[in-house]
C-alpha cells in the first residue's frame, strides 16, 4: 500500500506494457504473518513511516489474512490506517474499512470507509463530516482490493523478468479499475537483515502514476519503492506507537450504512489464530 507517496509524486511514463498483460495465479498462502515497518523518504530525507500488520484468521469458514497498513507523516499532515481481510488462497478481498485521522481532526467528525466484497459485488458506507452514504458497486471476479499494493505483487506466481501482468481491482474513489504490472529487472536491496535479491516491478493503475516496488524474489516481500520525485520507502522506519492503533474500526459483521455509528461506539476485533 502506498497512497500517500503516490499523491505526493509527480507523474512519470509507464515502462512498456505488452498488449495483453496476464491476469496471474496469485498464491497467498505463502504471505508471511508479523509486523513490518517502513520509512517513507524523500530525497533520503525521513518524512514519516508505515506499519504493517499481518494476523491470520478465518472469516466466512476461510482461511484469511487480517492485514492492517498504517501511514504516517510528520508534523500530522497524513494519518490513514486501512484494514482489508483477504483470503489466504489468492489475496482477493473479503471486507476493507479505512480510517483518516487528520480529515477526522479536521472536520471533528469521524471520517470512516467499511466496504464488504461478496462474489462481484461491493456495498458499504462512507462516514465524513457527520454523515454517511452508502457505497455499492458491481466488479469482477477475481477482483483484488485496490488500496493494498505490495502483498498481492509478491504473490504472483512464478514472476519473471519482462512479463506483463494486470489484477482487476476496486477502489472506493476510483471504483473499478486494474493495477498494471511490469518486472523490469532486479537488483541487490540493501536491508536491517543484510542484502536482499529483488525484483524491480512497475505498478500503477495509470499510465502517469507509477512506482517501482522492490519485491524479495526468495519469499515475495516488499522490500521498499521508489517514485518519482526522489520518494521512496525502505525497510527499518521508526514505527513507535503504531501497534496499539491497529484494531479494526467496525466489527467485521457491520456492513449496512445505518449501522455505522453502532459499529464505532462497540468495535470488535476479530478472532485471531494466534
Amino acid at each position: 500500500m502506498f497512497s500517500i507517496l503516490l499523491s505526493l509524486a509527480m507523474p512519470y511514463a509507464a515502462a512498456s506494457v505488452q498488449d495483453d498483460p496476464l491476469v496471474p495465479k496469485v498464491d497467498g498462502t505463502q504471505v508471511q504473518a508479523g509486523e513490518v515497518c517502513w520509512a517513507l523518504t524523500h530525497n533520503g530525507t525521513v518524512l514519516g513511516a508505515m506499519f504493517q500488520k499481518i494476523v491470520p484468521l478465518e472469516m466466512d469458514g476461510e482461511p484469511a489474512w487480517d492485514i492492517v497498513t498504517h501511514q504516517r507523516l510528520s508534523g500530522g499532515v497524513f494519518d490513514l490506517r486501512d484494514h482489508v481481510v483477504v483470503r489466504q488462497s489468492d489475496l482477493t478481498p473479503m471486507a476493507f474499512d479505512s480510517v483518516d485521522a487528520v480529515k477526522a481532526r479536521m472536520s471533528g467528525q469521524l471520517h470512516m470507509i467499511r466496504l464488504r466484497y461478496r462474489g462481484g459485488s461491493v456495498d458499504g458506507f462512507r462516514m465524513a463530516k457527520g454523515e454517511t452514504d452508502a457505497i455499492h458497486a458491481d466488479v469482477p471476479d477475481p477482483v483484488w482490493d485496490g488500496n493494498l499494493w505490495g502483498i498481492p505483487f509478491g504473490a504472483i506466481v512464478d514472476l519473471k523478468q519482462g512479463e506483463s501482468y494486470t489484477l482487476p481491482i476496486y477502489q472506493y474513489d476510483d471504483g473499478v479499475g486494474a493495477f498494471t504490472l511490469k518486472v523490469t529487472g532486479s537488483e541487490t536491496v540493501e536491508t536491517p537483515d543484510g542484502p536482499v535479491e529483488a525484483w524491480t516491478i512497475d505498478a500503477g493503475t495509470s499510465p502517469d502514476r507509477r512506482t517501482t516496488y522492490l519485491i524479495a524474489k526468495d519469499d515475495g516481500r516488499e522490500l521498499g519503492t521508489r517514485a518519482p520525485g526522489g520518494f521512496g520507502s525502505h525497510l527499518g522506519g521508526d514505527c513507535s506507537g503504531f501497534a496499539e492503533a491497529t484494531r479494526p474500526a467496525a466489527p467485521e459483521d457491520t456492513d449496512a450504512p445505518g449501522d455505522a455509528p453502532e459499529a464505532v461506539e462497540a468495535p470488535e476485533t476479530p478472532t485471531s489464530d494466534d
